[in-house]
């Protein structure tokens, strides 16, 4: 049976899939957590370390194996290479170079309840360093792929007699506050988890990593840096934060074109409490770094071991251009300038455009952090007509002029592909049925090197939309994988589960997870003054252009000619009463505006630049 995954593909491992099926719409969550609290990637830089293990020796660990079957010696192995896990990689845990330890179900296993179960446990050496310290937490570095296994952490305050379990995924899925129901992890992630009611104050204390794959042909779990450290009094730290209009459904724009800026935005953060004291008087701060505003937001009280949003709901006026906005978070234990204080800021970029929009922030956000891609290499029966769509809500009636899409360098010249419109409804269903379609597009080399793609409606055909929530699509045909094709997730920015959805043909749809980088490129000439009345004897071409284009001019009349690049500027103008031919080569490539206008009226014509 085939394993269908959904997010967070590698761009080295996009063909490495084998696989097995995921039947829901949306990721699962899995169960409540019962003992405990469990967060990712918590920063702690002035944290004091109380024991660690890197597994660079198997000298303080016993791995016992009780599998069945072929499996029945099978289990956690030391590993030395960085690029053994099977997808997701390469594992990127901070002492990856001196080896961490991994279960491996997707190399041992083809079948499913055949008899032949994967169970291993790795226990270490007794830990006698905790005896006067009440407040403790373990955290590990880990890289994952969930299908049905079970994967528990347990930890013993009393040298092994008795264990505390703390269940990261079950055959349900995660566990709430794991990794929030995706079905794989990043290329590494960071889990918290508070053990002072077990291992506080004590000397004799163990811990336990046990992985089961049930019986399932699974995937597998690779653990790293294994870390002890005392909890602090106070601590809060800010997990994100965020800027988002208040009527987006939580969807986080990298792009919004100007004519589509609503009035309410959330801003504000996720702040976590790992200290030992309840936080009170929580305060946000959010400061444009261009004094465009600065906003405070307030909460009384984050308890210990919670997580809790601080916002507040706020009217910036945002012409066009780029945002960066700076966060800070205070509370009554934990003022600006002390110890664990690296943790309370963060950042959020987004840019206001001309034209367009996207869910993504690739060249808006800092660079960093993941991006990925997902395309017809990725999942088993789907080398054609797989859709990759992304969510985008309009305040305002708008003309789609495009569909544009980041490819991955992987891309191979020759793929076929389609940019469509779809109603929100027929994508949630899996019935998709688009509202309008582009012609056929073929990748060309020169679109590979570029990074994008960008695929216009026919004129007759433009999409005019009204006031509502829509997907911008592609569906990509690789022509049986010989011409693979791949878009690009930006992973930086957490979205909701149905900001970004995938169609596999004759399946279903599924979430992806992440910002897909399928965009649309919106003109509304009535707002931004640019007028599309015919004028005879005026043409812009070759479209598309290697830099130098030519605007005609068989009246001899007189012309003005504006070019504006995405984002609505200048980028070259003049008056003529000829043809006349512009270099737009030092420009860069993209798609640009030529709008030519005499006293009879105006065109505006697309031009791209390759």
């Amino acid at each position: 049976m085939k394993k269908i995954y959904l997010s967070i593909l590698s761009l080295a491992v996009l063909a490495t899939a084998n696989a097995q099926e995921n039947t829901a719409l949306v990721t699962r969550s899995g169960n409540m957590l019962q003992e405990a609290t469990m967060v990712n990637q918590i920063p702690m830089e002035k944290a004091t370390v109380l024991w660690s293990d890197d597994f660079s020796s198997m000298a303080q660990w016993t791995v016992v194996n009780t599998g069945t079957g072929a499996n029945a010696n099978t289990g956690w192995e030391q590993i030395t290479g960085t690029d053994a896990i099977p997808t997701n990689g390469p594992f990127a845990s901070t002492t990856v170079a001196n080896g961490f330890l991994m279960v491996n179900s997707d190399a041992n296993n083809t079948t499913d309840n055949d008899g032949s179960i994967i169970h291993s446990e790795v226990t270490s050496a007794t830990i006698t360093t905790l005896g006067t310290t009440p407040n403790v937490v373990l955290k590990f570095q880990h890289n994952f792929r969930w299908w049905n296994d079970t994967r528990t952490v347990s930890v013993s305050g009393d040298d092994g007699a008795t264990w505390t379990d703390y269940l990261i995924s079950d055959q349900s899925g995660y566990v709430i506050g794991i990794y929030d129901g995706e079905q794989s992890t990043a290329m590494t992630i960071e889990t918290v988890i508070d053990i002072s009611a077990v291992a506080g104050n004590s000397a004799t204390v163990k811990v336990k990593f046990t992985y089961d794959d049930n019986d399932i042909w699974a995937w597998f779990w690779a653990i790293d840096d294994v870390v002890i450290i005392e909890k602090p009094n106070d601590d809060i730290q800010m997990m994100s934060a965020f800027i988002v209009e208040s009527a987006n459904e939580g969807v986080e724009y990298g792009r919004t074109p100007v004519d589509q800026v609503g009035t309410n935005w959330e801003v504000g953060a996720q702040i976590y409490n790992f200290g030992v004291n309840d936080a009170a008087n929580v305060v946000v701060t959010s400061v444009e770094a261009g004094a465009a505003f600065s906003y405070t937001a307030n909460l009384a009280l984050i308890e210990s071991d919670s997580t809790e949003i601080v916002s507040s709901v706020e009217t910036p006026a945002l012409p066009i251009g780029t945002y960066v906005i700076d966060y800070t978070a205070v509370s009554d234990g934990e003022q600006s300038g002390g110890a664990d204080f690296g943790d309370n800021t963060g950042q959020r970029t987004m840019e206001v455009t001309q034209w367009e929009y996207s869910i993504d922030g690739i060249d808006v956000y800092p660079a960093g952090g993941v991006i990925s891609a997902m395309g017809t290499a990725s999942f088993t029966d789907a080398a054609d007509n797989l859709i990759i769509a992304a969510k985008y809500r309009f305040n305002n009636a708008a003309t789609i002029y495009s569909i544009k899409a980041l490819i991955s360098s992987t891309t191979v010249a020759g793929a076929e592909v389609y940019g469509q419109i779809i109603d929100t409804a027929s994508m949630l269903a899996g019935t998709i049925t688009p509202m309008f379609i582009t012609n056929s597009y073929v990748v060309t080399a020169t679109d590979v090197t570029n990074g994008f793609i960008e695929i216009n409606f026919p004129y007759s055909n433009q999409p005019s939309l009204a006031a509502g929530t829509y997907y911008a699509a592609v569906e990509l045909i690789s022509n049986g994988n010989s011409t693979d094709i791949s878009i690009l997730n930006d992973e930086r920015v957490a979205q909701p589960s149905l900001g970004s959805m995938i169609y596999i043909p004759n399946d279903q749809s599924y979430t992806n997870g992440v910002a897909s980088a399928v965009r649309m490129v919106v003109q509304d000439p009535a707002t931004i003054g640019l007028g599309e009345n015919s004028l005879e004897g005026v043409s812009v071409y070759p479209n598309p252009s290697e830099g130098v284009i030519t605007v005609s001019n068989t009246n001899n009349t007189e012309n003005t000619i504006v070019v504006y690049d995405m984002v609505g500027s200048v980028v070259y103008s003049t008056s003529a009463n000829a043809s006349t031919t512009i270099d737009l080569s030092s420009n860069g490539t993209g798609v640009y505006m030529v709008k030519v206008s005499n006293e009879n009226g105006s065109i505006v014509e697309r031009v791209v630049i390759k």
